[in-house]
């Protein structure tokens, strides 16, 4: 299942009409986030209330609605999220490979 979260505010994509946060396709799910005013910069996803262009188009991120992960993550992890939160917060690396 596939589903997304925006990367700034850590809230969960739910569809307009059937509230369907997870389907089996991961361009499904992505498709519909973007027809709602998600915005995917690279590997990650921004809801429509976290990113704006300003007038030199460019990528705008509203920090006043930046919420860290609930998991640990750190970028280059293999993991979105990672499931050894504590170790490798501890390690201050990914122990996952």
């Amino acid at each position: 299942m596939y589903g997304i979260r925006c990367d700034n505010c850590q809230e969960d994509f739910e569809g307009d009409h059937d509230g369907i946060a997870f389907t089996h396709l991961k361009e499904d799910v992505l498709e519909k986030a973007i027809n709602r005013d998600w915005h995917q910069e690279g590997n990650e996803h921004y809801c429509n209330k976290c990113w704006h262009f300003n007038d030199e188009d460019k990528l705008v991120i509203n920090s006043a609605r930046t919420k860290e992960p609930a998991v640990y993550r750190r970028k280059g992890c293999v993991f979105k999220y990672c499931p050894s939160e504590a170790q490798c917060r501890v390690a201050n690396k990914c122990l996952n490979g």
